[in-house]
């Protein structure tokens, strides 16, 4: 399965320098932007396993950016990267933009690869687990139908909700 990632970041030099690192992973599907504003229409069209996004952008900052991308898509990991390191910048990413990784410009080739890495792992670990909860449940609702269907079979002390 192809991962897709989303690089939203105004400064066209970074944003291809991502873009040249991130590209050459396997099974991966780099989209760019240089807008947070046209990052989010596109979210709006094609979901995206993991977002990168610049904190300090002229239309939209990347707290806003990824608190309203949560509402477009809640499954998708979110990295903020900036040059700043101000404690409420990251105040106002996680709460608003409940971001799960920070990466501090410039960052290492190598470290953006294994960190992109990590959060496309952790996204599949989830989709995952939420498809085994679907699978439990509907598990679940069989076991009900056969126990409703045929309580003869079961013995005595068992109990079905």
């Amino acid at each position: 399965m192809v991962a897709r990632i989303m690089l939203v970041d105004d400064d066209t030099n970074n944003l291809n320098a991502m873009w040249r690192v991130l590209r050459q992973l396997e099974e991966v599907e780099v989209e760019r932007f240089g807008s947070a504003l046209e990052a989010l229409e596109r979210s709006g069209e094609a979901a995206f396993d993991l977002v990168i996004a610049d904190y300090r952008m002229p239309d939209l900052d990347g707290a806003r950016f990824f608190e309203a991308l949560r509402k477009i898509q809640p499954h998708s990991y979110r990295i903020i990267i900036s040059g700043y390191t101000d404690v409420e910048l990251f105040k106002a990413a996680i709460n608003h933009g409940q971001i799960q990784r920070f990466i501090e410009k410039p960052c290492d080739g190598f470290m953006l690869a294994q960190t992109v890495q990590e959060g496309l792992q952790q996204t599949s670990l989830e989709q995952e687990v939420e498809q085994l909860r679907d699978r439990v449940g509907q598990l679940h609702e069989l076991l009900r139908d056969i126990a409703a269907r045929a309580p003869e079979l079961l013995p005595a002390d068992w109990e079905v909700e």
